[in-house]
């Protein structure tokens, strides 16, 4: 019971924790696309980047199919 106990509040904290800091990587994670659209704009690679991430996503789409 002892064990059960700890067991659930340390997966408690742990997803407390996940959601306390969802706000903190959605931050970064835009500010992240952000630069790296800027960035892919201003070096003309639109096409091809976007190329790219569509040749990824078809492959893991089709690897979960």
């Amino acid at each position: 019971m002892l064990i059960t106990s700890v067991a659930i509040l340390i997966a408690v904290v742990s997803a407390a924790l996940a959601v306390l800091s969802m706000r903190e990587v959605a931050s970064g994670t835009a500010l992240l696309m952000r630069s790296g659209v800027r960035r892919t704009l201003r070096s003309g690679r639109l096409a091809p980047t976007i190329a790219f991430v569509c040749l990824w996503l078809m492959i893991f789409g089709l690897s979960f199919a």
